[in-house]
């Protein structure tokens, strides 16, 4: 698991953004964060169904990121739901990448 962050720090020095699309929880952020991430993407659907309260974890990784001033941007995964969407607009996170179903929710409205 170690080596895996080599790399996104290698690319972050040589000014190659990288996206970490693995988090599950605030400390796998801060990893990709402190290896030099541009957006760390936590994964809202594995998040959901394991129980793990994700927008309170979002809310943490967030919080964590402008503390210590990483450039580091949130991009949340697999938003199905208005009412998801909404909950990261609140948290501030950068982006969310969403389903086409929702995408033709929002169109329509």
């Amino acid at each position: 698991v170690e080596q895996a962050w080599e790399p996104i720090h290698h690319f972050s020095t040589n000014k190659i953004s990288v996206m970490v699309g693995a988090i599950f929880s605030p400390f796998h952020a801060v990893l990709a964060a402190t290896s030099g991430a541009a957006y760390a993407a936590p994964h809202l659907a594995r998040m959901l169904k394991s129980g793990d309260k994700p927008f309170e974890q979002i809310e943490s990784i967030q919080g964590m990121i402008k503390h210590y001033h990483f450039s580091t941007r949130i991009t949340v995964l697999h938003l199905k739901t208005l009412e998801q969407l909404k909950a990261c607009a609140e948290i501030g996170v950068f982006g969310a990448i969403i389903r086409d179903d929702l995408y033709q929710e929002l169109t329509e409205t």
